[in-house]
């Protein structure tokens, strides 16, 4: 189901193709491309202004179904996460998987490209995060997390964990290193992570029933917004 956000309507509400209960979704970064997984082993690619359809992604059923979805900043690239624990890079333009990355043991829980799209981070059900070099499928970083995001900018690299924190990762040339800081509040797991586009403010979702909001350069907590009365998941 799309909602244009400008006339409060409904843009289209297709009940036909088995979408399936719960299923990852993302918008383009340039809102023209909406992608929704599907149980029977695809990725439907819909128009973001009117919800036509525009291609069709096919797994092989080897890799299972896709479990998370991430475009590229300039929106030419998918990242698809799998519940088997390989991820796939799809070129949007002609619908064609230019890789599949294998490395982890369990489903993924999110993937996250790097500003200029040349990396891409991955955390998992096995509670590890990897960072990988695209053109190579190398992994170039590896640390304990279930969740990640790179920052706009590209400058920091924030991963959450079962610890309850936040943690955040200077982002250096071909390789994330050295650790900013540990973001401390939540007083549960802490399921994901997510920044503003101008990177001023970070927000990170627990099991705790609560949403915080940081302050992206000095790391300070701001605000613990009212509203969630159970686990949140997304951000």
């Amino acid at each position: 189901m799309l909602l244009n956000p400008t006339r409060g309507h409904i843009t289209t509400s297709d009940h036909h193709h088995p979408y399936g209960p719960h299923r990852p979704v993302s918008f383009s970064p340039d809102g023209s491309i909406f992608a929704v997984s599907c149980n029977d082993n695809t990725i439907q690619l819909l128009n973001g202004g009117t919800g036509s359809h525009i291609t069709t992604l096919t797994s092989s059923p080897v890799v299972g179904v896709e479990s998370c979805l991430a475009f590229s900043t300039d929106s030419s690239r998918l990242a698809s996460g799998s519940d088997t624990g390989s991820i796939q890079l799809w070129d949007v333009r002609s619908g064609r998987c230019t890789a599949v990355l294998v490395g982890h043991s369990r489903s993924i829980h999110s993937v996250a490209f790097y500003a200029n799209g040349s990396r891409l981070a991955s955390a998992s059900v096995d509670l590890v995060a990897w960072v990988w070099h695209r053109r190579s499928g190398k992994c170039i970083f590896q640390r304990g997390a279930i969740s990640v995001k790179f920052s706009p900018d590209g400058s920091m690299l924030a991963s959450t964990s079962y610890d309850k924190t936040v943690r955040l990762w200077i982002s250096r040339t071909a390789r994330t290193r050295d650790r900013f800081a540990t973001l401390f509040g939540h007083s549960e797991v802490v399921t994901s992570v997510n920044f503003s586009a101008d990177n001023s403010t970070l927000a990170s979702a627990s099991c705790d029933n609560t949403v915080r909001l940081w302050n992206g350069r000095t790391s300070r907590h701001i605000a613990t917004p009212d509203g969630h009365s159970g686990t949140v998941t997304s951000r």
